[in-house]
């Protein structure tokens, strides 16, 4: 039985020697991680044969039943199209890697990576060529590239240059969300349609002896649209000569050259290039800005037949949210392109929920994704979590404070916009590789967003397994069943929308599931949250769907309803009242008229 297939689906890795790469993963895997690849492979081979043996077993009148049912559902999503967004996706490239190159030019031409002997956070181009990668232990990577320059983290560092890369796009869009310390999702409708024309900005770069500033000049750089300005400098840190070349450069109208600014004005910020994708949602604008990879961006029109021929040939892993496991539950359908998902519709339902089903479908046809990003309503935070890995370990006070240091950043990381939590998650993976999760709850109302409160009770967790004599080789915390802050929470008023939310979340405690959970119960867990699609919210009077409403429509909508249901039982009332004297024809009359008032109210509403 093979290993766990190695992985080159990330930018720079094209055209590697994918089975020379394995050979030496395998090699030099210990025996621990070879037993748990092992197995969680056979894993994944028995949930593809059962696939194949539905699909196999399909009679032709269930054929035709999901074939009826998917162009049905695929009608109805076709109805969420829109072509009138322009949607960004910035990625850094390969981030905290070119932090340290910035910093350290000794590093910019030789294999290197960011982190550590057990795990690899990121690694540049020049390492990605000989197949290492982030996610991958730090003494695998040197196998690969012996000559592999591996640096330690530093998150404050990082964590400083995204706050400079937020306050930069956020100027383009108030409301953008940053999906990690190097991603950030823009919605630029807006300030495209009000952006009538071309600006300049002053741009400098670097040259001479001294390469330790970026951007430095090169070669292909265009003149700016005025005359450059040249002067030098002694640079502290190599004692070196430094040209200072400064001059600007004039961005156009159209959301084109308006994202070019943006990587533009980044750069020049920080020394550090990002690529872009534009497309008429996040889900395409994501893949999108992995086409040009490093320091490019890459666009699709907002057009049916654009979306269609991109989408079509696109590898089902580009695309996120499609991982390992609905890859391969994927290929056992003989889906291995996006476009093949419309084409094999039928067969979905053999391997995915329904919800899983309409989240591919989604996919198939280019549609944004209606859970966990801005393209949803609710576009609200699911969690927030942290996790490390390290070398195995059982040293408790090593763990302890880790753990200690994860509830503060964690309550750092919520304080702005998270009003109170609900729901801890433990996460641990043993030395054998095993990944076990405890979850614990306390009543709506009770906040969990204390260090202390938070800390006791993932310390009893831990020291739970500490006592079985567990060796340790990651830890992770996370907070979920989050209620944000609004300032009509703040103010003593509740929505309709926070009503139906707590009803959830109340909905979600009664099934939470507590205790230990096996790596087999964690992987199919993921699975359906990738699978997961909110709720659509209903007033819970008249039971109409109320997708696509606001706030406040929404709660015009309820007291309406709310008035009507007054006065319907008020006439009701006031009819049986008048009518003192029941005969068996006047109660039939009576029934009739209730019936009639009834329905009169049911289709108002």
């Amino acid at each position: 039985m093979s290993m766990i297939k190695f992985s080159d689906n990330k930018a720079g890795m094209v055209g590697l020697d994918k089975d020379k790469i394995q050979r030496i993963i395998d090699e030099n895997s210990g025996e621990n991680f070879s037993a748990f690849a092992k197995k969680k492979q056979e894993r994944l081979e028995k949930q593809k044969n059962e696939i194949l043996s539905k699909v196999q077993t399909l009679s032709d009148i269930t054929k035709m039943k999901y074939e009826k049912e998917m162009v049905q559902l695929c009608g109805l999503l076709e109805k969420e199209r829109n072509y009138d967004r322009d949607c960004v996706h910035v990625d850094m490239d390969a981030f905290y890697a070119a932090v340290e190159m910035r910093d350290f030019p000794q590093l910019r031409n030789i294999p290197m990576a960011v982190g550590g002997y057990s795990m690899l956070s990121t690694s540049n181009y020049v390492a990605r060529q000989f197949g290492v990668r982030a996610g991958m232990p730090g003494f695998i990577a040197s196998r690969l590239c012996p000559q592999l320059e591996i640096v330690p983290l530093n998150f404050d560092k990082y964590t400083k240059e995204s706050r400079v890369l937020s306050s930069i796009l956020s100027q383009y869009d108030p409301n953008l969300s940053m999906g990690s310390l190097d991603e950030a999702y823009i919605d630029l409708t807006q300030y495209a349609a009000i952006r009538s024309s071309s600006v300049r900005h002053k741009r400098i770069r670097y040259g001479g002896d001294c390469v330790c500033r970026l951007p430095l000049v090169k070669d292909n750089d265009h003149p700016g649209v005025v005359q450059s300005i040249e002067r030098e400098e002694v640079c502290t840190k190599c004692s070196h000569s430094r040209k200072i070349i400064e001059d600007e450069v004039e961005f156009g109208i159209g959301r084109a050259e308006i994202v070019r600014e943006m990587r533009f004005r980044v750069e020049q910020a920080t020394g550090l290039t990002c690529s872009a994708g534009i497309a008429p949602n996040f889900m395409l604008a994501k893949v999108c800005s992995d086409q040009k990879k490093p320091n490019d961006q890459f666009e699709l029109e907002n057009d049916p037949q654009a979306v269609n021929d991109f989408i079509k040939e696109l590898p089902t892993r580009k695309v996120s949210g499609i991982g390992r496991v609905a890859e391969a539950h994927l290929s056992a359908l003989g889906i291995t392109k996006c476009g093949d998902i419309i084409t094999l519709a039928h067969l979905l339902p053999c391997a995915f929920s329904s919800l899983g089903v309409e989240s591919m479908l989604r996919i198939g046809l280019g549609l944004g994704s209606n859970m966990h990003s801005r393209d949803s309503k609710d576009s609200s935070r699911k969690s927030i979590s942290l996790e490390r890995t390290f070398s195995p370990t059982s040293d408790s006070r090593f763990l302890t404070q880790m753990l200690y240091e994860f509830c503060e950043q964690l309550i750092e990381q919520a304080s702005s916009k998270i009003k109170s939590a609900s729901g801890l998650s433990l996460k641990v993976k043993l030395s054998n590789f095993e990944t076990l999760t405890r979850t614990t709850t306390v009543p709506i109302g009770c906040d969990l967003l204390n260090p202390s409160k938070m800390f006791s009770l993932a310390k009893v967790v831990l020291n739970n397994l500490l006592a079985e004599g567990k060796e340790l080789r990651l830890l992770g915390v996370r907070l979920y069943k989050l209620i944000e802050k609004r300032e009509d929470i703040e103010d003593g008023r509740i929505t309709v929308v926070d009503m139906l939310k707590r009803r959830k979340i109340e909905r979600e405690d009664e099934n939470e599931d507590e205790g230990v959970k096996s790596d087999e119960e964690i992987e199919n867990k993921d699975m359906e949250e990738e699978e997961e699609v909110d709720n659509i919210p209903k007033c819970p009077i008249c039971g109409r769907i109320m997708k696509g409403l606001d706030d406040r429509e929404m709660n015009m909508h309820v007291d309406e309803c709310l008035n009507k249901d007054s006065i319907k039982h008020l006439l009701i009332s006031d009819y049986e009242k008048r009518d003192d004297t029941f005969t068996p024809a006047k109660k039939d009359e009576h029934n009739t008229k209730q019936k009639t008032i009834l329905n009169f109210f049911k289709k108002s509403c």
